[in-house]
């Protein structure tokens, strides 16, 4: 795993390297050092990444004295955050509190580009008692507010990254991406920030005046149909204009189902699970009285779809096959047994399965019991679904809008 090539990335709150994974695979790079405390997770970068340090505790961290990176990864801790916890915010002194050092390490590293992740409570939990940042200090004081509260009324724990951010001179663009949406098992909803050094352009508009009216021009929130014609309304879409054709048209005569056409089994029918036996699929109007077709079944074979030697056995799964079966075409490998043999506990190599990791990545480390495991997997990341988001935030053309930015990009790509 220990490689040179490319920019080097620095990652904060590692957990078991997943995050860096994904990063590794959307941007490619090397990693040049680990800062994690868990033991546990400490073992598995060790094994992994022999080669490269970890500076431990972030709050106890000179960052003058480490080595600069091109890129910076931090997966924050969620538990304060998570709508299955205290959601308590970024309060200091608490776990998602660790955040408050992560300005630092950007102050003193400068990377090319920031990633964080975290789970999706970070949009909607309220910021708690963070310190107001010194971006936020201008803003205009609240009519309705008494007193000076640490945070604006209302204030996410996402806005203060933001905010962090654009006071230390970066842009951000974030998403949200669900594990499911790359093809995995599980919905596993994360959101994931994207961050860069803001271009100094003197012919760009400053912030408080962009998005403002132009002259003799009431504004609004209509969206402009067209550069320059401002006053013309947007032209109708070429699939709703069939559509509303479509429904103006007088409707065709439907032929009559040949009776000798369902003379024979249902086309598609299922037993399994609770499914009413025997039930047929009715015609369809706009199919002229053809039967539908059936809907995907999981063990037919496809075009891209891996050999049966690649597939674990059908009855393990029930009604979640065409899940298990959907990864185990992305990934290449069968999924593992879902219990531990001879028991009915949850195997932890489903879950690394699951959570895309390659094999063994944490269940063939020594000495960790199976509990450790699924704690390790439980705060994880998917690597698919990081790279799947850097590479939609990258496709946005946000990044790239100016000369500078394709700068400092392509050198971060680069390793310069």
């Amino acid at each position: 795993m220990t490689t040179t090539d490319g920019p080097a990335i620095g990652s904060l709150f590692s957990g078991v390297g997943g995050l860096d994974l994904g990063v590794q695979a959307a941007l490619g790079g090397h990693l040049a050092w680990h800062a994690e405390t868990n033991p546990r997770a400490v073992q598995v970068l060790a094994r992994h990444w022999p080669h490269t340090p970890n500076h431990g505790d972030v709050t106890t961290l000179d960052w003058h004295t480490v080595s600069p990176v091109h890129i910076l990864t931090a997966g924050i801790p969620c538990q304060d955050l998570s709508v299955a916890g205290p959601r308590t915010g970024l309060t200091p002194g608490t776990r998602s509190g660790l955040w408050t050092h992560v300005p630092y390490a950007i102050a003193a590293l400068n990377p090319h580009l920031v990633v964080i992740e975290n789970v999706r409570g970070l949009l909607s939990t309220r910021a708690g008692t963070h310190p107001r940042p010194t971006a936020l200090r201008h803003l205009e004081p609240c009519p309705r507010c008494m007193g000076d509260p640490a945070n604006p009324p209302g204030m996410r724990a996402l806005g203060v990254l933001l905010a962090d951010l654009a006071d230390l001179g970066y842009d951000a663009s974030w998403t949200c991406v669900r594990a499911a949406d790359v093809g995995a098992p599980h919905r596993r909803d994360r959101v994931f920030l994207l961050a860069w050094p803001a271009p100094q352009n003197p012919d760009r508009e400053p912030r408080h005046q962009r998005r403002l009216p132009a002259p003799h021009q009431t504004q609004g929130r209509r969206p402009r149909p067209h550069p320059g014609r401002r006053d013309r309304a947007p032209a109708p879409h070429p699939e709703s204009q069939r559509r509303s054709e479509r429904l103006t048209q007088p409707a065709l005569p439907q032929r009559q189902p040949d009776p000798d056409l369902h003379s024979g089994p249902p086309p598609c029918r299922t037993t399994a699970h609770g499914s009413r036996e025997g039930r047929q699929t009715p015609p369809h109007p706009d199919l002229g009285g053809r039967p539908r077709r059936c809907r995907y079944h999981p063990e037919t074979p496809g075009r891209h779809e891996p050999p049966h030697s690649h597939r674990s056995p059908a009855e393990w799964w029930g009604t979640y096959l065409p899940a298990i079966r959907r990864w185990e075409a992305v990934t290449g490998h069968p999924a593992p047994t879902p219990t531990v043999p001879g028991t009915r506990r949850l195997s932890a190599h489903l879950v690394e399965w699951m959570m895309g990791l390659p094999t063994g990545w944490i269940t063939h480390t020594p000495g960790l019991s199976r509990a450790a495991q699924l704690h390790l997997l439980g705060n994880s990341v998917v690597p698919q679904q990081a790279a799947h988001a850097l590479n939609l935030l990258l496709s946005e053309g946000t990044l790239l809008g100016s000369p500078s930015s394709r700068c400092r990009f392509s050198a971060a790509r680069s390793g310069r």
